[in-house]
C-alpha cells in the first residue's frame, strides 16, 4: 500500500462509525513488521487508527509471519467457511489481485466473506511496475472495472489515485530510517526482497522510467447488496430491472 493510497483509505474510514467497520478482516496483510516498518504509513494511517477506535481487526495471508493472526487459503472451503462464521462487518483487500491468476474466483470469494450491507475496501494498481509477489498479471483496473469483479456489490466510492513515483517511494521508506531500510531491501526473507519485487522481469533498467513516472492505485469502496433471487416473485423481477 503507498502512502497516499492508505490516506485515501484512511480518511474514509474515519468517517465511518464502527458499527459499519469492525469485526474487520485485513486479506492478504503481509507481517506486523511490514505494516509498521517497512511501510509505516500503511499503520500509521489505517490500523493505529482503528486500533484507537478499539475495534477487532484480524489479519489473514498465506503465510504464517509475526503479525498474521489467521493463516490460510482463500480457496480452501473449510477456511472460508472459518471465516465467514466470524461475521465480518468489512473487509480490507488491497493490492492482491494483480497477484492470482483466478482473479474472478477469488473475488467472488471475497466478496462471500463479507455480511451483507458490510463494506470492501479493495484497491489494485492502475500504473505501476511489473512485481511478481510470486506473479503480477499486470492487471491494471479502473474504478468500475475493479468494482465489476466483486459481485453483488454497490460502489460507495472510488478515485483513482496519484501516489508518487518510485523516487518518493524510496525516500518516504528510508528517510525515517535508513539502516532498517537498507537491511529489508537486501536481507533474505520468505518473501522477494524490494529490489527484487520491482525488478520487471530481471532487468532493474526497466525501472528508470519509474523515477519520474507516477504511480496510480485504483482504491474503491464497496457495500454488499442482498442477493436478490435469479427466479421469484414479480418484485424480485422488477427489483432486477431497477438495478
Amino acid at each position: 500500500m503507498l502512502l497516499n493510497e492508505a490516506k485515501w483509505f484512511g480518511r474514509r474510514l474515519n468517517e465511518l462509525p464502527s458499527a459499519d467497520l469492525f469485526p474487520m478482516l485485513n486479506i492478504g496483510s503481509h507481517s506486523a513488521d511490514f505494516r509498521k516498518l517497512g511501510q509505516p504509513w500503511i499503520d500509521r494511517q489505517v490500523f493505529s487508527r482503528l486500533r484507537e477506535r478499539g475495534g477487532d481487526v484480524v489479519h489473514t495471508d498465506i503465510r504464517a509471519e509475526e503479525g498474521v493472526d489467521v493463516v490460510g487459503d482463500l480457496l480452501d472451503p473449510r477456511f472460508r467457511e472459518s471465516l465467514r462464521a466470524r461475521k465480518f462487518r468489512s473487509v480490507m483487500f488491497c493490492n492482491v489481485l494483480e497477484h492470482v491468476s483466478d482473479r474472478e474466483g477469488i473475488s467472488k470469494v471475497v466478496s462471500e466473506i463479507v455480511e451483507t450491507a458490510g463494506l470492501l475496501f479493495v484497491s489494485v494498481p492502475n500504473r505501476f511496475p511489473y512485481h511478481p509477489d510470486p506473479i503480477d498479471t499486470m492487471f491494471r483496473p479502473a474504478v468500475h472495472e475493479l468494482a465489476a469483479l466483486l459481485p453483488v456489490t454497490g460502489i460507495v466510492d472510488g478515485e483513482v489515485v496519484a501516489c508518487g513515483n518510485l523516487t518518493t517511494y524510496t525516500l518516504a521508506r528510508f528517510l525515517p530510517q535508513p539502516i532498517g531500510f537498507m537491511r529489508r531491501a537486501f536481507q533474505p526473507t520468505g518473501r522477494k526482497s524490494e529490489f527484487e519485487t520491482a525488478a520487471p522481469r530481471g532487468s532493474k533498467a526497466a525501472l528508470l522510467p519509474w523515477l519520474v513516472r507516477g504511480f496510480a492505485i485504483t482504491c474503491i469502496i464497496l457495500r454488499k447488496l442482498p442477493a436478490v433471487p435469479e427466479q421469484g416473485t414479480e418484485e424480485n423481477r422488477l427489483a432486477r430491472c431497477a438495478s
